[in-house]
């Protein structure tokens, strides 16, 4: 086991859960928590303006492991995070490995039941990286660095 927060690392700790309490978030939170349930996330993360109002900025899916049965939950979810329009961001991760997937980019089209999802799917993978028993936390900032600093400046 690895004592590690890769979200916590990566600053998105301050995520909201899909099935948080509605009174326990704000309007503007659950509204999008409501537009998003079935699309197979656990968390948002949310940018909030100075008037208070939430914006999803990146979504985040936690798997067990990175399996045939993951990937096609991944790709389901991507597909439905590119309709929704919103969030360019899916950080899908495990307790080794963190992959980032761009939701701008145009769906998979999933033809058949031996569709090789972890092939098709590198085409959507912004960055992954996984984590050995000894992670650098340093090194780990520095390899997401370019998308810290996209995720700041999508909003704040």
């Amino acid at each position: 086991m690895i004592d590690f927060d890769i979200i916590e690392n990566l600053g998105l700790d301050k995520a909201i859960s899909v099935t948080s309490e509605s009174n326990q978030i704000s309007e503007s939170q659950l509204v999008v928590i409501n537009q998003v349930k079935d699309f197979g996330i656990d968390e948002i993360y949310f940018s909030t303006d100075e008037n208070h109002n939430s914006y999803p900025a990146v979504f985040l899916k936690r798997v067990q492991k990175f399996d045939d049965r993951a990937l096609h939950q991944v790709a389901l979810a991507q597909k439905k995070i590119w309709n929704f329009k919103k969030v360019i961001f899916l950080y899908v991760y495990s307790e080794t490995e963190i992959r980032i997937y761009n939701c701008a980019e145009k769906p998979l089209l999933i033809k058949s039941d031996d569709f090789d999802y972890k092939k098709e799917l590198k085409t959507l993978e912004i960055e992954s990286y996984k984590f050995t028993d000894k992670p650098n936390s340093n090194n780990f900032k520095i390899f997401f660095l370019p998308l810290l600093l996209i995720q700041a400046s999508y909003g704040h």
